[in-house]
């Protein structure tokens, strides 16, 4: 009998360890293997559940159980295959500076006597917006004063940035915060029109007469169904024509089809085109797709039609909120932004955001009469979104535009920013040289054109959009309160600082 049991627990234990191996190992599609860059390593879904993986050969995976535990963590939290079906549950990319809740930071300053930590409720960057950028990275009076041709010595010292703790933060602070708030900005209002994408396909919308079908028939005859994913080989060509108070557009989303998303090993991708009428190309252009882990990659061109062209690159990781999808804020993500006005006015950024709420940007700034400004920054933020950012420290360097250029950090004490000479973030700047960072080595400059694109798009189905019906202003409402004016995040480049640089020139130097 004794031997029949152990027999028993033999072949059990034989089944087990046969299944265990056999669940290590799997034939992954394209869209069941997602790359990462950071931490460096491969995912693989095997058996309902994103691992680590390393290639056996061809198509053949395995479970790296010796994988670090970082990228273990990235894997297990990649979001399942199929979770992104349609433009409707994909994330505002205005979210991408949302701030990680379960970061616990670092400390600020190092401690001595006369140091102080940040202090006080740093004012959102909409607040810094509409209440001038005098009133935040400066000391009450400083700049008034500069520019009314009667500073004391004191406020002349203070204005372009003592380097004693506790003095104004100044331009040091200002372009620390104007570089991200430009960038972000400029981003989230050129999504604008994605977050109406969005929001429109709805029955209720439908109901009220505020959209119509002109012509083709909706997907399962339901206008919910409108972006997701067309089954088989074709792409669907949407056309919607919008109407209203405002400049009529033809907008174009091309959907890409199941098997050319299956191809590209991608879970859902779509094109995006605005234009004008009688033109031939379109205003906007954004290119988008989700791969297989749940990564969002944006590339998106628009010009001002005045000969500004400007061009951006968002990529982050998604997860689930609901049934939607949301920028998963505990990984890491990139914002690139380049504009390019005339050959006097160009920017370019990259913006590195990672899960402890940290902002690393790097800034390459051309403006008619001045040297180009290359600077390079890091800061503590906190939000959920580009109009309730906040910054609470940082530390900010430059090359100097053709003078001595700043150098330092910044704190938000209890009314301003102010200067901090013990901040933990000055270590942080040796990171980045100038000299050496290819970054730095180009001017700014736009790649692709919107020429390249037609508005000549034959369509499957066409749509018109009554913008100006009270279910589209609703939705109006939501999608463009919490955006801001990328161009007034311009800040440090305001009347007031003019005049005060005007009358530093003439009350402070040589005095």
């Amino acid at each position: 009998m004794r031997n029949v049991v152990f027999a028993v627990l033999v072949a059990s234990s034989s089944v087990v360890s046969y299944s265990e191996a056999a669940a290590q190992t799997a034939t992954l599609k394209k869209t069941q293997i997602q790359s990462l860059s950071s931490p460096k390593g491969t995912c693989g879904y095997f058996t309902k559940a994103w691992k680590a993986a390393k290639k056996i050969n061809g198509s053949k995976y395995e479970v790296l159980s010796s994988a670090p535990s970082s990228l273990k963590i990235a894997c297990s939290r990649l979001i399942k295959p199929g979770s992104a079906k349609s433009l409707t549950a994909l994330a505002d990319v205005s979210k991408i500076v949302t701030a990680n809740s379960a970061a616990s930071g670092r400390v600020s300053s190092a401690s001595g006597v006369g140091i102080r930590d940040v202090s006080g409720t740093p004012p959102t960057l909409a607040e810094i917006i509409a209440g001038g950028a005098e009133t935040t990275f400066w000391q009450a009076g400083t700049v008034a004063a500069v520019a009314g041709g009667s500073p004391s010595n004191d406020q002349c010292n203070d204005f372009l940035g003592s380097s004693n703790d506790g003095a104004s933060g100044g331009f040091l602070s200002c372009y620390m915060t104007e570089g991200v708030g430009y960038s972000v900005g400029q981003i989230a209002q050129a999504g604008t029109t994605m977050c109406y994408m969005r929001s429109f396909p709805t029955q209720e919308v439908q109901d009220a007469g505020a959209v119509t079908v002109v012509s083709g028939t909706l997907p399962g005859d339901n206008i919910s169904n409108l972006f997701n994913t067309p089954t088989g080989s074709a792409a669907r060509v949407v056309k919607i024509q919008t109407a209203g108070e405002e400049q009529s557009l033809s907008i174009y989303l091309r959907i890409k089809s199941a098997s050319q998303n299956a191809a590209a090993g991608n879970q859902y991708a779509f094109e995006y085109f605005a234009c004008e009428p009688g033109q031939s190309s379109p205003q906007e252009y954004e290119s988008v797709r989700i791969s297989a882990g749940g990564e969002f990659i944006s590339s998106a061109l628009n010009s001002d039609g005045q000969g500004g062209i400007y061009g951006s690159t968002v990529r982050a990781f998604l997860s689930r909120s609901g049934a939607a999808l949301a920028i998963d804020s505990r990984r890491a993500r990139i914002a690139a932004f380049t504009g390019v006005r005339d050959v006097n006015e160009s920017f370019k950024s990259l913006i590195s955001i990672n899960g402890s709420n940290e902002i690393r940007s790097k800034v390459y700034d051309r403006h008619s009469g001045f040297s180009p400004r290359k600077a390079y920054s890091i800061s503590r933020f906190s939000g959920s979104g580009v109009a309730d950012l906040r910054f609470f420290e940082g530390a900010y360097k430059d090359d100097g535009s053709g003078n001595a250029g700043f150098n330092g950090a910044a704190e938000y004490r209890d009314s301003f920013y102010a200067r901090a000479t013990a901040n933990s973030y000055i270590s942080d700047l040796s990171e980045v040289n100038f000299a050496t960072d290819s970054f730095y080595q180009s001017a700014p400059e736009v790649t692709g054109t919107l020429t390249e694109f037609s508005c000549d798009i034959p369509a499957s189905i066409v749509l018109n959009l009554n913008m100006d019906s009270p279910e589209m202003q609703a939705i109006r409402v939501s999608c463009e309160g919490g955006r801001i004016d990328g161009n007034s995040a311009r800040f440090c480049r305001s009347t007031a600082l003019q005049n005060a640089q005007t009358g530093y020139q003439s009350s402070c130097v040589g005095q």
